[in-house]
């Protein structure tokens, strides 16, 4: 039986029987209590069918790059956040039956009837728990295959914008960062997070002005250009805006 698999990180655990499954550069065998890990950008070509009389059972959880995002609240796992794309890992890598991973699965597959229980926050919930036994495995490989799990491209357009908030850039200039036409780039911002380029940039940057205003006794206008400003009277207008009162009466309040 073909049935192709599309392009998702997914990852698939085996309660009964034995198949082999056909990757673009492996055959794998897989059998009851195995669980295979597959990764962003790969697909398995082929299912074959299982000759044997055992049914063949298995549950599967499609890792998408925003349900990741959702699950850890945008941030990489803090486990994996060191971690460096130094050691090359396999596109499917299978993890033999395990006690843990078992005793995981099989409590999940008590509650799978209950469709109560099967809510949105339960499955975030069982996913951040399955992923957090996956890590504690300890296993080098299993953990650098996990951290590229997460190395979507809406992972890698959030670092172009966390690495550059600060500086004086036109959003033109992230859109090219991002190798993305303006908008298109707009687009997707907006698909991240939620809300207009502009909006978010502006904000955080001010966010980072008040904290200097607060913190520290550089000059106003020094804090302006620190935080992305091209110049001091857009800074101000903008500083107003958000937090009624201008750069200079705010930090006389504190005082």
């Amino acid at each position: 039986m073909q049935s192709p698999l599309d392009n998702q990180a997914r990852l698939i655990y085996v309660y009964r029987g034995k198949s082999k499954i056909i990757s673009s550069t492996d055959l794998i065998h897989i059998n009851g209590g195995d669980m295979l890990l597959m990764r962003c950008g790969q697909f398995v070509n082929h299912w074959l069918e299982n000759n044997e009389e055992e049914p063949y059972e298995v549950i599967a959880f499609q890792l998408l790059p925003n349900v990741l995002q959702d699950v850890y609240n945008n941030e990489l796992p803090i486990e994996l956040q060191s971690l460096k794309n130094e050691v090359e890992v396999p596109p499917l890598i299978k993890i033999s039956s395990n006690k843990t991973i078992d005793h995981f699965f099989e409590g999940l597959r008590f509650n799978i009837e209950n469709k109560k229980l099967m809510t949105d926050e339960y499955l975030k919930i069982k996913v951040r728990e399955l992923i957090s036994i996956l890590i504690s495995i300890d296993t080098s490989e299993f953990n650098f295959f996990l951290g590229q799990l997460f190395q979507s491209k809406a992972y890698q357009f959030q670092e172009v914008i966390n690495k550059n908030l600060f500086e004086n850039l036109k959003l033109e200039d992230f859109a090219f960062l991002s190798g993305m036409s303006l908008s298109t780039f707009q687009r997707k911002f907006k698909e991240i997070y939620n809300m207009t380029p502009k909006k978010y940039i502006v904000g955080k940057r001010l966010e980072k002005a008040e904290g200097l205003l607060k913190t520290t006794s550089l000059r106003i206008s020094d804090i302006a250009y620190d935080c992305g400003f091209e110049d001091i009277a857009h800074f101000s207008k903008s500083f107003s805006a958000m937090y009624k009162s201008s750069p200079r009466d705010y930090r006389n309040s504190i005082d």
